[in-house]
């Protein structure tokens, strides 16, 4: 091919991966709303090492995130607001910032208040695409706060300079 003809086809299929990766990050996203709005079953690691299976939900307005016990009618239920989320991290390097023994696999929370909560999950795909979508979610519900508030803030000035 002509260097000019080359260069466009090399565009080409770049322009084509980056819909096909554009579209594959829809999906996940996609596939991670629809199964935590219904709920999901996830193991939930405790301070002592064990694991506990917990039923792990978001509300439908993708704003707060429920952990309850698996199995137990009368389970307490923990409503964790993404907003309290102060950062998700993935694997071993929440060793540090957190009293729980994490691995490779797990997905740990750390939330405003100091508490952590650790998530532990069969694969590296399976941790990796729920550590994305939930950090996707907090920093939009940080955002939408943040927003509210400037917005807020506008309107009480526009208050005063009124009187």
């Amino acid at each position: 091919l002509p260097p000019d003809q080359s260069s466009a086809a090399t565009d080409s299929s770049a322009a084509g991966s980056a819909t096909r990766d554009v579209g594959q990050a829809q999906h996940v996203v996609k596939s991670f709303v629809r199964t935590f709005v219904k709920g999901r079953a996830l193991s939930v690691l405790a301070a002592n090492g064990s694991l506990a299976e917990c039923l792990v939900s978001m509300d439908r307005r993708l704003s707060a995130l429920t952990v309850a016990r698996s199995g137990r009618k009368d389970a307490k239920r923990r409503c964790i607001p993404l907003e309290s989320i102060s950062e998700v991290v993935i694997g071993e390097a929440a060793l540090q910032l957190a009293e729980l023994p994490v691995d490779e696999l797990c997905v740990t929370l750390l939330l405003d208040d100091s508490s952590a909560i650790a998530f532990r999950f069969g694969d590296v795909e399976d941790r990796d695409a729920f550590a994305l979508c939930l950090s996707m979610f907090v920093d939009g519900r940080k955002g939408e706060i943040s927003q509210r508030r400037k917005e807020g803030e506008r309107r009480a000035s526009q208050k005063v300079n009124k009187v």
